[in-house]
């Protein structure tokens, strides 16, 4: 993802998938990597050793000052500046807040949503 005035880039290596040339970012790609490591770590119990390197820059990536909680419980991503938007990304899943584009995190639970594309 190319960085832009208020963006800190991402740990490396991330997951392949979500971005293309760090101009294309596709959330379908993202949720349903946030569902894969939500499978491993919390329902398998994988630690250690036994996580994907590409997993741990992942998690560390979420749980930066990028993801926030709004008053209603849905949980925000806010993506990167100069990303490029999938265009077969459902209007649910990108919101804007504050001014900038955010994913809604709480899609990766939605089995119909991740499944449309």
């Amino acid at each position: 993802m190319k960085k832009g005035d208020s963006d800190t880039l991402p740990g490396w290596p991330q997951p392949q998938g979500i971005s293309e040339r760090g101009t294309r970012f596709h959330p379908l790609e993202f949720l349903k990597t946030l569902r894969e490591v939500y499978e491993k770590l919390v329902v398998d119990r994988v630690s250690g050793v036994d996580i994907p390197i590409e997993y741990e820059a992942f998690i560390k990536m979420l749980i930066s000052k990028r993801t926030t909680i709004d008053r209603d419980g849905t949980v925000l991503f806010q993506l990167f500046d100069l990303t490029i938007l999938s265009s077969s990304t459902p209007d649910k899943i990108i919101v804007l807040r504050d001014g900038c584009n955010t994913c809604v995190l709480n899609a990766f639970l939605d089995d119909d949503c991740l499944e449309c594309c």
